[in-house]
């Protein structure tokens, strides 16, 4: 299948445009659109030389259709770019490619670049053609920034007092995604002030100083610092530091007043030699002077401010119980940008009860060095790995760097013994101290408690898009009518489970599609087939229930164990986005775990994007039969058929349909869309009867309908955009023989949402007595906005056969009131013979068997058998897939039925049963008994895709059974009784 514009037919198309304008950011793609247009019959396909200079050229942003290869070649920094494989269709019609290219990233505001391309057919005497050139400039934004905020343990403090230490935190940074450009000799400005006390202004979480130059004003003073050049990279450069601030005591001379403090920051720089600058960004600061809230703020009352490091206490303690015990406690120890020195560090923890020490670890000194660790055991002894079981008491971390950070940390790992284990839930403390050559400077005990026990499951869910091999991911795109997987794993954080449930409700917008699968014992994905269960070491048996493929409903797990020696359950299951949903959908999806469970479930995301997309699909049939081909019908001359044209919103997006026309087949006709030959050797005239509509849709529009006697060359001026050779056609004539064309016209803003179709039918008569006549229709769709970029598939054409062999739409299945009857029987025994072997019957079992399906077909079997299967055999090919089915209703006979699939039978072995298109009988071509009725279906591949055409490679082969009985009986108690016409 090729995807075209179905707006873009006729030839007013440029071939060369820059969408979005011509102002381009650095480092980020845009895209360069071409249009080629087909040309006469006799160029077999065209080649575009794209010449982008030094633009990069960017093939993930750029969409192609399968059959074009684009070939990029870089001289002198200079790249061209060779389109082929442009196959030339019918005259006229516009393909849409898109190219992705873009300025490097970093590329200085102002420079220019020319683009030009130029197309050349191949196969007839062409000469090229060049477009207009376009120049393109690059013109890309500022994206130097800076943050100023107080930090997170400071934020709920105001209004602060004089003398209150406060942190801030700056970052300087260079947008990400490569876009800008890398900002040289940069310097970071901070305004505060007058009052304002700095501390000091260090590397963020160090007390490494960046040698601030302060300037003090009248009311403001400035500290300015280099920073290192602000790199432009794909994921942004980011310099972060510490701003200590206070406001300081009151001396009487420059006393700080209550109120807002604002401290001011950007960044200067330097790139492609002219200065740059980041906005400014502020904080405001309230500070109080109120004796009454504060307390004496004279310089005399005191210091205001402690610089006694402090202790924070931070845990991981599993449930006593649970399976995965590993547990940590961490030791935070934070120090003041007023005293940071202690010569001689140690910090010591002791143990309560119950606890194995695992191991233990720490935060690198400033001064580069490690800290010793040694645990002691209850008699004081010393050693540098853990004692054995509960017998470590002590941990203890020394070090001879005398400097220390604004945070450090200290963390010890344990489980719980198993022979004296922690009371549950029990509170443990933790008894600490910090000391400096053998001096306390700060000791306290911390408490930390156990978690409940309690199962704790979580569901880890992705998707992914089922034809793909793409990583599955928590957010992706999607629409209307495309396959998804989720990929579920469940895992087991806490203690065992029983009589686990897990349930995922289908969202609304999703119906499920089979493939559940499993990951079994041995580590692989296995099929659930048709079973209700699978069986997995230590889980034991899960039961499984699926709602029907094609509906709505639950997946759901149950019945289930889930003990501590495992930890994880995986399983996946196809979904599909249902036809009606409209882009801008999101369809969220999670799994829903036990209450008990205090774990829970990650959310999807499946996001629709916009997509305006219709199909479009003709059918035929001979007027009294009942069903319709898309392919085309044997016919002879006299015979009346009747055609249908439909069309289907297939997209997300709505669209307004306006008009159909057909152009009727006959010699030297063309197609609707372009003019390439439709090859018509005789002519299917009009009716005239009124044509019907049929919908979707609730209510039936009402569409008017005109016929145009105008030659095959009329101009579509209906189309979009118009197709005009000065063939003004005329809709005033009347329908009758001379009438070439048809146009339906449906009311203005008529609408069709994603998944709705309309469908109009007109009956013609065969006017020919040897040939083909091809046939076809096109259309007039806008999306909402009234533009014509529609993407559209190549619509099938019709091939009405008069050989004078086929039967045409002369067989008695046509008015023998018993037909269908006799045609489902047929379809019921073929359902029951594909149906055991594909569960694991085998030929030997099958073959001799009385099937109740046979047994209703007896009677209209004319060879004298069908008390049982004769001769039954099947093939399969490599992959297990059967090619091939044949049996007999007698002894006598052999191949009295075949079934033959060439690249193999598809079916869902969740069902268990084949789709019901394998097993149709076209007895509208049925002659007699005596002769094979064949009936030949569209060639589908391993992957599911079926073909447009048939070779009747792919065929089900009936004889010896008559379709058109003159009595029809039907079974009561077992007996076999007549119902007279």
């Amino acid at each position: 299948m090729i995807l075209v514009l179905s707006g873009y037919y006729g030839n007013s198309q440029s071939l060369l445009t820059v969408l979005d304008g011509l102002e381009k950011p650095n480092g980020t793609p845009f895209s360069i659109q071409l249009n080629p247009t087909s040309t006469p019959t006799g160029c077999t396909s065209q080649t575009i030389t794209l010449k982008i200079g030094k633009l990069t050229y960017m093939p993930a942003s750029s969409t192609i259709p399968p059959e074009v290869i684009v070939i990029p070649q870089t001289t002198n920094g200079e790249t061209t770019l060779t389109i082929s494989g442009i196959v030339n269709e019918k005259e006229g019609v516009s393909r849409t490619i898109i190219i992705g290219a873009q300025f490097a990233p970093g590329t200085c505001d102002g420079v220019i670049q020319q683009i030009t391309a130029s197309i050349v057919s191949t196969g007839c005497n062409s000469t090229p053609v060049a477009a207009t050139p376009i120049t393109v400039t690059s013109k890309t934004l500022n994206n130097a920034r800076v943050s100023l905020y107080k930090s997170s343990e400071e934020q709920d403090l105001e209004p602060y007092c004089l003398r209150k230490m406060i942190k801030y935190t700056l970052t300087a940074h260079n947008g990400s995604n490569n876009i800008g450009f890398t900002i040289m000799d940069a310097k970071f400005y901070l305004e505060l002030d007058k009052c304002a006390e700095i501390i000091g202004i260090y590397k963020r979480d160090t007390y490494e100083s960046v040698d601030p130059v302060i300037t003090a004003g009248a009311n403001v003073q400035t500290a300015v610092f280099n920073i290192p050049d602000l790199k432009l990279s794909l994921y942004g450069d980011y310099q972060y530091y510490d701003l200590y601030v206070r406001y300081p005591c009151l001396d009487g001379v420059n006393d700080c007043t209550s109120g807002y403090k604002k401290i001011s920051a950007y960044v200067k720089g330097k790139s492609c030699g002219a200065d740059i600058s980041s906005p400014i960004v502020n904080v405001q600061t309230q500070i109080s002077t109120s004796n009454s809230l504060c307390g004496d703020l004279s310089c005399g009352g005191g210091s205001g401010g402690g610089t006694t490091p402090i202790v924070i206490l931070q845990s991981q303690l599993r449930c006593v119980t649970d399976c995965n015990t590993d547990s940590y406690v961490y030791f935070y120890l934070y120090t003041s940008p007023l005293n940071f020195s202690y010569p001689n560090q140690k910090f010591i923890v002791d143990l309560p009860m119950g606890l194995n020490v695992t191991g233990s670890g720490y935060r690198s000194t400033p001064c580069g060095s490690i800290f010793k660790i040694t645990y002691l055991n209850s008699a004081g002894e010393r050693s540098p790995i853990p004692y054995s079981g509960s017998l470590t008491r002590k941990v203890e971390f020394e070090t001879s760097c005398s400097l220390m950070q604004p945070s450090n940390s200290f963390v010890i790992y344990f489980n719980y013994d198993k022979v004296n284990p922690p009371a549950s839930e029990a509170k443990l403390s933790f008894n600490y101290k910090f000391t400096s050559d053998e001096k306390v400077i700060t000791s306290g005990s911390n408490a930390a408690q156990p978690k409940k026990c309690s199962p704790a499951l979580y569901s880890d869910l992705r998707v992914k898009k089922a034809a793909t091999t793409y990583e599955a991911a928590t957010d992706v795109n999607g629409l209307p009518g495309e396959i998804f997987t989720y990929v579920v794993r469940i895992y087991n954080f806490s203690t065992g489970d029983t009589n686990t449930v897990l349930s995922d409700v289908l969202n609304q917008n999703l119906e499920y599609a089979g493939g559940f699968k499993y990951y079994g014992a041995n580590g692989k994905l296995q099929d659930l087939l048709a079973n209700k269960s699978f069986t997995i070491p230590d889980i034991g048996t899960v039961a499984v229930a699926v709602p029907k493929v094609g509906e709505s409903g639950t997946i759901v797990l149950s019945g289930f164990d889930f003990p501590c020696t495992s930890k994880t359950l995986d399983f996946q299951f196809n979904v599909r986005v249902k036809d009606h949903v409209t882009a801008g959908t999101v369809i969220r999806n999670f799994v829903e775990i036990p209450v008990s469970s205090v774990w829970g479930s990650n959310l999807t995301y499946i996001r629709i994007t916009p997509l305006t997309y219709v199909k479009s699909k003709m059918f035929v049939k001979c007027a009294l039969a009942d069903e319709w081909k898309d392919t085309g019908i044997n016919v002879k001359n006299g015979e009346e058929v009747d055609f249908k044209m439909q069309i289907t919103n297939a997209g997300s997006n709505p669209i307004l349909l306006s008009e159909l026309i057909n152009l009727k087949p006959q010699p030297n006709d063309q197609y609707e869309f372009g003019s390439g030959a439709r090859k018509s050797t005789f002519k299917i005239n009009y009716t005239c009867s009124l044509p019907e509509i049929s919908t979707s849709l609730k209510t039936i529009p009402a569409v008017s309908f005109q016929y145009a006697q105008n030659a095959v060359t009329m101009d579509r001026d209906m189309l979009c955009p118009p197709q005009t050779s000065g063939n003004v056609p005329n809709w005033t004539a009347p329908c009758g023989l001379d009438a070439n064309w048809l146009k339906a016209t449906f009311p203005k803003n008529f609408t069709l949402a994603p998944g709705d179709f309309v469908s109009l039918v007109y009956k013609a008569k065969i006017s020919g007595d040897s040939g083909v006549a091809n046939n076809s229709f096109a259309f007039k769709v806008v999306d909402s906005n009234g533009n014509c970029n529609i993407v559209s598939d190549n619509s099938n054409v019709l091939a009405i056969t008069n050989d004078g062999v086929g039967i045409g739409c002369n067989s008695c299945t046509l008015t023998n009131p018993n037909a269908a009857a006799i045609k489902k029987l047929v379809e019921n025994l073929l359902n029951n013979i594909i149906t055991r072997l594909i569960n694991g019957e085998t030929d030997a079992q099958i073959n001799g068997t009385q099937p109740n399906e046979l047994f209703l077909l007896k009677p209209y079997i004319t060879s004298g058998g069908g008390d049982k299967i004769y001769h039954f055999s099947s093939v399969r090919n490599a992959q297990n897939k059967i090619t091939g089915i044949r049996f007999s209703f007698s002894a006598n006979s052999e191949n009295d039925v075949s079934f033959l699939e060439e690249n193999g039978l598809l079916y869902n072995p969740e069902i268990g049963s084949v789709d019901n298109s394998y097993l149709k009988v076209d007895s509208s071509v049925f002659v007699s008994p005596d002769q094979y009725l064949t009936t030949c279906r569209k060639v589908t591949d391993e992957n599911g895709n079926v073909s447009s055409g048939t070779d009747c490679k792919n065929r089900t082969e009936v004889r010896f059974v008559n379709f058109c009985p003159d009595q029809f009986c039907v079974p009561a108690n077992g007996e076999i009784k007549v119902i007279a016409p």
